[in-house]
C-alpha cells in the first residue's frame, strides 16, 4: 500500500520538473551569480560586494520608491472602480451575455496588452503630443517630454486593464448573496452606498482585499506595459545617480531590463533580480496572510508581519541617521505584541514620511513599509471607518459614474481608434476626420504579401499548441494523483504551486536567460513552451484537480464494483467525462502563451523565429522610435484579435462571469 502511494508521488515529477526549470533553478542561479562580479569570461568571488553597491546606489531606493507608490495608487484605483462597476452590473442584472456593461468590460480584457499599449500610446502622445486625445480634451500629453504625464498615462492605461477582471471576481461574489437580504436592506435603505458599504461590502470583503492584494504583486512585477508606454518614463533630475538615470515610470522591472542589456555584467543584474525578487516575497506574505478567514487571526498576523518588514527595512536604510534607526528598531519590536502601540506607531510613522516627502520629493522622502503599514491599517479598517462614515450617496454616485464614463469612453474609443488606423492608408497616428480619408486595405495586403504576417503566426501558433499539449501532459497525471490523496497534502501541493506561480516577473526571466544559456534553450522554441507551461500550471492544476475531486471517487467504486480495472476506468470514464475541462484548461493555457510578450523579449533574438507579439512590437517599436508604421500595426492587430476570438472567444465569455 505504502509503495503504490510513492509510487504515486512519481506522477507529480513532470510538473515539479518544469515549474524547477523555470523558478527554482534561475533563482539558486541568481543568487549565487549575485555574488561574484562577471567581466567577460572572467569572474571571481566578491561576495555581498553587489548588495553593497546596490544599497548605496540611490537608483534601486527611487526605483523602489516609484514600484510602491504606482502599485498603490493602481490598487486604490481599480478596487474603487472595479467595487462600483460589480455592484452596477449586479443591481441591474445586466452583466448577462450581450449586456452593454458586460460587452465593454471584454474590450480590455481580450485585447493582449502588446496591442492595447501601443494604442493607447498612439491615442494619448500621438505625434509629440498632437493627438486624438489632444483634440478630443485639449490636454496635451506628451510622453517624452513630460514626466507627470507619463506617470499618469501608465497608471491609466494599468487601471484600464485590470478593471475586467477584478470586475467580473467581485461580481461574482456579490451574486452569491441571498437576494432576499439585498431586496429587505434595499426597503429599509434606497441609498446605493448604504446597502453597499454594510451589506454587500461585508460579505465580499475577503474577496475585494485578495483582489487588491494581487493586483498589488501584479503591478509591483510589471514590465511590459510600462516599457511599451514610456519606455521608463522622462529621465528626472533628481532621479540621477551615481550609474543610473531614473526616469517618472522607471520601475524595479524597467531598471533590471536596462542593467541587464547595459554593460554592468551578470553579477550586479543578478543581484538587483534577487533583490527585486525578495520584494515579490514580502509583498507575497501580505498576501498569503490576507487570505486568513478569520479577522481577529489575520489582523494580528498582519501587524506582526508588518513589524518585521519595517524593522528590515529600517535597518537597510541607507540615509536614515543611526539615532533614528536605534528609535524605529525600538518601536517596531514594541509595536510587534501591541495592537495600540502598533496603530499609533504605524500612523506616526506614515506622518513622518509624508514630511519626508514634502520635504525632499517623493524619490528621497517616500518609505515603501509606509505603504505596507496603511495596507495593515486598511485590513483593520482603522484607516478607513472614519472615511466610510462620512462618504455619502452623492460621493459613491460619483465613483461610480466615472468608473463607466471611463470604460466605456476608452473602450469604445480605443476600438475606433484601432479600425481608424487600420484601414488609414498611412503610418501616421494623427486623426482628423472621422472616417480615414484615403481609406483602404492597403495595409492589410501589405501584410501578407511583403510583410510575411503568416509565418509569425505560425511561430506563435507552434509556441501555443505546444504549450497546450505540455500543460495537457504534466498536469493531468498530477491533478489526478493529488485528487486520490488526503485533501490536506494536495490543498497544500496546489498553495504551493500557485505561489511559484504568482511570483514570476522580470527578475526571474534574467537569471533563467542564464540557465537556458547553458542548457542551449535560448532563442528556441522548447524554451519558450517551458515558460508558458510554467505560467499556465497553477491554474491549469487547480482547475483539474477539483472537476476530478467532484467525479472521481464515486464513479471510480463503481467500476472497480463492475469489474473494471484502473486504467480501464480512467481511459473509458474518467477521461472521456473530462474532455470539456481538459479542452477550457488547454485553451487558458494556448491563449496564455499566444498572448506572451516579455519572456520572448528577453529569450529570442532571432527575427525569424519571432511570435506575432513581438512582430507587433516591431512596426511601432518604444516612445522614442523614430519611424513608427501605425498602419501596419494594427492592421496585424486586426487581424491577431480575429484569430484569437475564434480560438477562445467563448472562453473569454465563460471565465469572465464564472
Amino acid at each position: 500500500m505504502r509503495s503504490g502511494k510513492k509510487r504515486g508521488w512519481l506522477l507529480l515529477v513532470p510538473m515539479v520538473l518544469v515549474l524547477g526549470l523555470v523558478t527554482l533553478v534561475p533563482s539558486i542561479d541568481a543568487v549565487i551569480a549575485s555574488l561574484f562580479s562577471h567581466l567577460g569570461s572572467r569572474s571571481h568571488f566578491v561576495g555581498l560586494d553587489q548588495y553593497r553597491h546596490i544599497m548605496a546606489d540611490r537608483a534601486f531606493s527611487y526605483s523602489l520608491n516609484i514600484t510602491i507608490g504606482w502599485a498603490s495608487l493602481n490598487v486604490l484605483c481599480t478596487t474603487f472602480f472595479g467595487i462600483t462597476l460589480a455592484e452596477r452590473m449586479q443591481r441591474r442584472k445586466k452583466a448577462r451575455r450581450g449586456g452593454f456593461l458586460y460587452g465593454i468590460l471584454l474590450i480590455p480584457w481580450g485585447i493582449p496588452i502588446y496591442i492595447a499599449v501601443p494604442l493607447w500610446r498612439a491615442l494619448l502622445h500621438g505625434d509629440g503630443g498632437s493627438s486624438l486625445f489632444f483634440h478630443l480634451t485639449g490636454i496635451q500629453m506628451n510622453l517624452i517630454t513630460d514626466p507627470a504625464a507619463a506617470y499618469a498615462a501608465a497608471l491609466m492605461v494599468s487601471v484600464w486593464m485590470n478593471l475586467p477582471l477584478t470586475t467580473f471576481v467581485i461580481y461574482s461574489h456579490l451574486r452569491s448573496i441571498d437576494p432576499a437580504l439585498l431586496d429587505s436592506a434595499r426597503l429599509e435603505s434606497a441609498d446605493r452606498f448604504m446597502v453597499m458599504h454594510y451589506i454587500q461590502y461585508p460579505l465580499v470583503r475577503s474577496s475585494v482585499m485578495i483582489m487588491a492584494t494581487l493586483n498589488f504583486v501584479k503591478a509591483c512585477k510589471e514590465f511590459t506595459l510600462i516599457y511599451l508606454l514610456t519606455g521608463g518614463g522622462v529621465p528626472l533630475i533628481s532621479g540621477i545617480t551615481e550609474r543610473y538615470v531614473i526616469g517618472s515610470t522607471t520601475t524595479l522591472g524597467v531598471l533590471l531590463y536596462d542593467i541587464f542589456t547595459g554593460l554592468e555584467g551578470y553579477g550586479i543584474a543578478a543581484a538587483y533580480a534577487v533583490m527585486m525578487g525578495m520584494m515579490v516575497v514580502i509583498v507575497m506574505g501580505f498576501w498569503l496572510i490576507s487570505r486568513t478567514e478569520d479577522q481577529e487571526q489575520r489582523g494580528g498576523k498582519m501587524r506582526r508581519y508588518a513589524s518585521l518588514v519595517t524593522l528590515v527595512t529600517i535597518i537597510f536604510s541607507w540615509n536614515l541617521p543611526m539615532g533614528w534607526k536605534i528609535v524605529g528598531v525600538i518601536g517596531c519590536i514594541s509595536a510587534y505584541g501591541s495592537k495600540r502601540i502598533f496603530t499609533l506607531l504605524a500612523w506616526g510613522y506614515v506622518a513622518g514620511v509624508t514630511i519626508m516627502v514634502i520635504k525632499q520629493g517623493f524619490l528621497a522622502g517616500f518609505s515603501p513599509a509606509a505603504a505596507a503599514l496603511l495596507f495593515v491599517l486598511v485590513q483593520q479598517r482603522v484607516a478607513l471607518r472614519s472615511y466610510h462614515r462620512q462618504i455619502g450617496s452623492i460621493g459613491y454616485r460619483i465613483v461610480s459614474l466615472s468608473a463607466v464614463l471611463f470604460m466605456v469612453v476608452s473602450s469604445l474609443l480605443i476600438v475606433y481608434y484601432l479600425f481608424w488606423l487600420s484601414l488609414s492608408g498611412v503610418h501616421a497616428c494623427y486623426v482628423n476626420t472621422i472616417v480615414p480619408p484615403r481609406a483602404s486595405l492597403d495595409s492589410f495586403i501589405r501584410l501578407f504579401t511583403e510583410e510575411s504576417i503568416i509565418r509569425y503566426m505560425m511561430n506563435t501558433a507552434l509556441i501555443a499548441v505546444g504549450t497546450a499539449l505540455l500543460v495537457l501532459f504534466v498536469v493531468v497525471p498530477a491533478a489526478w494523483m493529488l485528487a486520490n490523496h488526503s485533501r490536506k497534502v494536495s490543498d497544500k501541493v496546489v498553495y504551493g504551486v500557485h505561489v511559484t506561480g504568482v511570483m514570476g516577473g522580470m527578475h526571474s526571466l534574467i537569471p533563467l536567460f542564464m540557465v537556458f544559456v547553458v542548457l542551449g534553450l535560448v532563442n528556441t522554441y522548447i524554451g519558450l513552451i517551458f515558460v508558458y507551461t510554467a505560467h499556465a500550471i497553477p491554474f491549469a492544476l487547480m482547475t483539474v484537480k477539483n472537476f476530478f475531486e467532484d467525479h472521481d471517487r464515486a464513479l471510480k467504486e463503481a467500476a472497480l464494483l463492475d469489474g473494471a480495472s484502473t486504467m480501464e476506468y480512467l481511459r473509458f470514464i474518467l477521461m472521456p467525462l473530462s474532455l470539456p475541462m481538459i479542452k477550457t484548461t488547454m485553451l487558458v493555457a494556448l491563449l496564455g502563451a499566444w498572448n506572451g510578450f516579455m519572456a520572448p523579449l528577453i529569450l529570442l533574438f532571432d527575427e525569424s523565429r519571432y511570435p506575432i507579439s513581438l512582430k507587433l512590437y516591431s512596426y511601432v517599436g518604444s516612445i522614442a522610435s523614430g519611424a513608427p508604421r501605425w498602419g501596419l500595426f494594427a492592421a496585424a492587430a486586426v487581424v491577431n484579435l480575429i484569430i484569437i476570438r475564434l480560438i477562445g472567444g467563448r472562453e473569454l465569455d465563460r471565465f469572465s462571469l464564472k
